[in-house]
């Protein structure tokens, strides 16, 4: 599992090239917003704190 230390890095890194995006405002903004994300994981606010598994949905019963 990633650091505190390894979530900032990456923050970090999502702001630096978000910094250089000079034509694409949207993928500015969508660093910015992970930036934050990575953030709220270092200072343990985020919401992935486990792997979450997908259950595979029952069938649904024909009705005849």
């Amino acid at each position: 599992m990633p650091s505190k230390k390894d979530y900032r890095a990456k923050a970090e890194e999502c702001l630096r090239v978000a910094s250089e995006t000079t034509t694409d405002n949207v993928a500015a903004s969508l660093l910015r917003m992970l930036a934050e994300d990575y953030l709220a994981l270092a200072d343990g606010h985020g919401s992935i704190t486990q792997q979450q598994q997908i259950q595979p949905k029952e069938p649904e019963p024909e009705d005849k």
